[in-house]
């Protein structure tokens, strides 16, 4: 154990000493300032509520397909807005929430909403050939109202009701309520940089939306990218330095072996890391958490697959030190291993997807197939944050909307195995160089 120490705290020396770790530092804690910068501001729900209304004519798209769908030149107006009472004309999941009252503006317009949306999804997110008029059968009642339950709850209400008006004609009444508020669509503004940027609405994106993505940016983004960059280059010289001549004979005197000597080198390369990242995703967490009041713990994992990331990228430039004694040898070696990874695994996804019934030559596929198993897959230990993200203080619906659709399947034995494999191999070898090599 006090080799160990005495390892740790010579990385630690050494990390000190190099500009890289004051960088990394700063890096670190600019998202946190970000995350501490930032306030919410509910707005009225009338007024909500009016904005949402007028976007039941934006479409949503379909699977996969990211942003709002086509607009239809029509028009809602809005008679009235008010809270639902405890009436017994509402069931009692909607009480508490608010009735609107809805009116088109002219006939037929929320039919031809229905016949839009019917085209949409028979064809994936795209507008399909309409059918002709005479064979298309008109939009049931039925139909009318599960199309603007649908839009509502699109929009964050986990509990709609709708209901002709009296009045009768192309009216309804609409009840709405949600027990997230949270994940109601432009219901919040917010400031950012401490009220420097004051009263930024929140159009198309819940709280729990933007946090989400927030979250998602800092450990797929920043830690998994920027901070893994930097990283990768401030520890390449840990082992590099180690073999000059006259520091390794002072560490060789010392009674340690090579391999041992060499396992505890790595081991500060991730203890230097896992320093950084835990200060980074933890004080971001914290940040957000005490601003927003949205404690999701299942970030925290993120920390663990940040970790384990740069563990396979740093086995790679832990082996390219030792054999070149080169800081940017290895270090450029390790970030070229983690480019050609993501490219493979993306490759490997996609290509046999789009090109699936083509006729490709052998040798490419069994190159990329070859290549595919070899190499790490560090795109899928950055997916983990991702599935631990979705298990977050979600409704049904807001999991779905988020996740549902992106979540992409993984067989996690084959993945982690092999890419546990490829860093006890790249360890494995540098360890046999090291310890055969006359220095």
């Amino acid at each position: 154990m006090r080799q160990f120490l005495a390892v740790m705290a010579d990385s630690l020396r050494e990390a000190r000493a190099r500009k890289e770790l004051w960088l990394v530092l700063l890096l670190a804690s600019l998202p946190i300032l970000l995350c501490a910068s930032i306030s919410f501001r509910r707005e009225p729900m009338e007024k909500t509520l009016e904005s949402l209304a007028g976007k039941i004519n934006r479409l949503p798209r379909g699977p996969g397909r990211r942003g709002g769908g086509p607009r239809l030149d029509l028009h809602v107006a809005i008679k009235g807005i008010e809270p639902a009472g405890r009436g017994e004309e509402w069931p009692p999941e909607i009480r508490g929430g608010h009735v609107l009252d809805l009116a088109f503006t002219e006939p037929g317009q929320l039919a031809q909403l229905v016949d839009r949306f019917r085209d949409l999804v028979l064809g994936g997110g795209r507008a399909a050939p309409p059918a002709a008029p005479e064979t298309r059968p008109p939009p049931t009642e039925t139909e009318k109202d599960d199309f603007l339950k649908e839009r509502f709850t699109t929009f964050g209400f986990n509990r709609v009701c709708v209901r002709p008006h009296p009045a009768g004609g192309e009216r309804y009444l609409v009840g709405v309520r949600s027990d997230y508020v949270h994940e109601i669509r432009g219901a919040h503004s917010f400031s950012l940089l401490f009220g420097l940027f004051p009263e930024i609405p929140l159009l198309n994106v819940s709280v729990a939306e933007f946090t989400l993505r927030l979250e998602r940016g800092l450990f797929e983004v920043f830690a998994g990218i920027v901070v893994m960059a930097v990283a990768l280059l401030a520890t390449s010289g840990f082992v590099p330095n180690l073999l000059q001549k006259g520091t390794l004979d002072l560490v060789l005197a010392r009674p340690i072996g090579r391999t041992r000597l060499l396992l505890y080198k790595y081991a500060g390369g991730l203890w230097f890391v896992a320093v950084f990242t835990t200060y980074l995703i933890l004080g971001a967490w914290l940040a957000l958490g005490l601003r927003i009041g949205y404690w999701n713990p299942w970030f925290l994992l993120s920390i663990g697959t940040v970790i384990a990331t740069f563990a396979v990228l740093y086995s790679v430039s832990v082996l390219a030190g030792v054999v070149t004694r080169s800081a940017g040898l290895a270090g450029m070696i390790a970030l070229g291993v983690w480019g050609l990874s993501g490219l493979i695994v993306n490759l490997h996804q996609q290509l046999r997807l789009m090109l699936y019934g083509a006729e490709l030559p052998q040798w490419l596929l069994s190159t990329l197939d070859v290549s595919y198993t070899v190499l790490p897959k560090t795109t899928h230990l950055a997916l983990l944050s991702t599935y631990a993200l979705s298990h977050s203080y979600l409704s049904p619906g807001m999991y779905t909307r988020t996740f549902g659709r992106e979540l992409e399947h993984v067989d996690w034995t084959f993945s982690l195995g092999t890419t546990a494999a490829f860093t006890a191999v790249m360890l494995a070898l540098a360890v046999w160089r090291f310890r055969r090599t006359d220095y």
